[in-house]
């Protein structure tokens, strides 16, 4: 079943406006009475739809669902890639279970935004990261924030496990994870990361680890290191 968010709950009723409403009514069809997936936060309900009106459908929430979000919460530092790979890459991440995606500019990046497209471009990736939370269920949308410089970003984090992807060489995700209640992993571009990047994200407490003796697109490396943590974790 789709699930929905809601932009508004007080005790067990709830209210969707704007697009999603619209997506609702005229893309899915529901109607007066129809029972429906809603989330709000991180609780995922089941509601039936008990008023419709040009702004808001109206909501009865009467049953919470089991929580489908992971055990714990991952940061992904991911360098902004071309095209439509980081798209790819965002959602892949939303649906293993991210919390939050850092866009980060890199050295070695091909892609150089403006500050006049950065906050376009975000609402751009928080929309898709939006769809991704729908389309697999999950009962909060990770938060996609401003693009920032490796040092900047890495420097203001806060896991108790830091973990780079590094193509020359590190350790094995099984030597490294252990029990943690934040994890942030960095994913470099296309190019990937310099030597000094490495360094610099070992000054910030970032463990370099590595996917195997193959060099790994980036947005395919971004998608093993997230599947092998849930795995371990046992979220999969």
């Amino acid at each position: 079943m789709p699930r929905f968010v809601l932009t508004s709950q007080l005790g067990t009723k709830g209210t969707i406006t704007g697009e999603e409403a619209h997506h609702i009514l005229r893309v899915h069809r529901h109607k007066l009475g129809d029972t429906i997936a809603v989330s709000f936060r991180e609780t995922v309900f089941s509601a039936q739809i008990v008023g419709i009106d040009d702004q808001a459908i109206y909501l009865e929430l009467y049953a919470e669902a089991k929580d489908p979000e992971p055990p714990i919460k991952i940061t992904l530092y991911q360098a902004i890639l071309k095209g439509e790979k980081f798209d790819y890459a965002l959602a892949k991440a939303v649906e293993l279970g991210v919390y939050k995606i850092v866009p980060l500019s890199c050295e070695r990046g091909v892609v150089r935004l403006l500050p006049a497209k950065e906050k376009e471009r975000v609402v751009r990736w928080q929309r898709l990261a939006l769809e991704a939370t729908k389309q697999c269920g999950r009962a909060i949308v990770p938060e996609v924030t401003l693009p920032l410089p490796l040092p900047l970003a890495l420097s203001c984090d806060s896991s108790t496990l830091k973990l780079v992807a590094y193509e020359k060489g590190g350790l094995r995700l099984r030597e490294v994870l252990s029990v943690a209640q934040s994890i942030s992993c960095v994913v470099g571009p296309e190019g990937g990361l310099t030597g000094e990047e490495v360094r610099q994200a070992k000054d910030c407490g970032f463990i370099p680890i590595t996917l195997g003796p193959r060099i790994l697109r980036a947005e395919t490396a971004s998608l093993c290191l997230l599947s092998i943590i849930m795995y371990e974790l046992g979220d999969l």
